[in-house]
């Protein structure tokens, strides 16, 4: 069945032409609504057209970006971040709090120290 919109050849041709590229990368490229670029990389995918490649890690807070690749293949594997990991993140993450919360207390005693 042929596709009833532009997008879906330009993803394919852009992924062709410049290679591995994000889900914003190609928003951007393609000036065209992110909801769009969304639903036909699924459909892409379903079709085995494309497939993740790789998956970048958040800057900051978020879930991981996935890297598209043209081509058949089997999409890379999510790695899930470590209990460890995440426990040292919660511990610095409260010890700022804390952290906050004294210097809020501060600036509202002119007297303290």
């Amino acid at each position: 069945m042929p596709p009833r919109n532009y997008t879906y050849p330009s993803i394919l041709e852009a992924l062709e032409e410049r290679g591995d590229m994000t889900h914003r990368e190609l928003t951007q490229d393609l000036k065209c609504s992110p909801v769009t670029v969304h639903a036909n990389l699924r459909k892409l995918r379903d079709d085995g057209k494309i497939h993740i490649c790789d998956w970048l890690p958040p800057k900051g807070k978020g879930p991981r970006t996935p890297v598209y690749r043209y081509g058949y293949g089997r999409d890379a594997n999510k790695v899930v971040q470590s209990n460890e990991d995440r426990n040292l993140k919660k511990l610095a993450w409260v010890k700022a709090r804390a952290m906050r919360q004294k210097l809020a207390e501060c600036q509202a005693n002119p007297f303290s120290t």
